[in-house]
């Protein structure tokens, strides 16, 4: 699929130009985890106030971070969870999921679902690789261009404890674990 890609520029005074912000325009395709398609918000303020309907269940505002996270699931798991919720109430509601708070001592795992109650609606991405020192998330609306397939975020493990760090002015509450793995082992590398 061809993205339409909207690059803004600078003018520097050697009269050169620079790429200052690269985005994919609203509705263009970002990436894909287990065959769930994230889609560009076109930038971060964005609200379409149209809402996204995956097989008669309406997931949410197109493209919010919310939305991927509760049409994962439903596609995933067949779970229906995150109604009437901004990204800044998902671990405080957790909907029956095992709750592992960020620096305990459970790893995330891929599925899971990293949050965030930072800044006014916080934020929610689903886990697509664990590595010893770092995660990488899928997620809508962040970057909003080919970097939300796979953004990474460090992670820092000693003493048996998992920390996912903060990115900028969001940190992280913990992770929302799928219902395949409530009971997981601990990951040692």
């Amino acid at each position: 699929m061809l993205f339409r890609t909207l690059i803004r520029w600078v003018i520097l005074a050697s009269s050169s130009l620079v790429p200052l912000v690269a985005y994919c325009a609203y509705g263009d395709q970002v990436g894909s985890f287990n065959s769930v398609i994230a889609y560009s918000n076109g930038n971060t303020l964005n609200n379409s106030g149209d809402y996204n309907v995956a097989s008669g269940y309406t997931t949410g505002l197109k493209w919010q971070c919310v939305e991927y996270c509760r049409r994962y699931y439903w596609s995933t798991y067949g779970l229906q969870i995150g109604a009437g919720v901004n990204a800044s109430g998902f671990y405080g509601n957790g909907w029956g999921l095992a709750k592992a708070s960020n620096g305990g001592t459970v790893a995330p795992v891929p599925g899971a679902i990293l949050c965030s109650a930072s800044a006014t609606y916080g934020h929610v991405a689903i886990v697509r690789e664990v590595g010893p020192d770092y995660i990488k998330v899928i997620h809508q609306n962040w970057n909003n261009n080919s970097d939300d397939n796979a953004h990474r975020f460090s992670m820092t493990v000693s003493n048996g404890t998992y920390r996912v760090n903060s990115a900028g002015s969001y940190s992280w509450q913990g992770w929302l674990m799928p219902p395949v793995v409530a009971n997981p082992a601990t990951i040692s590398w």
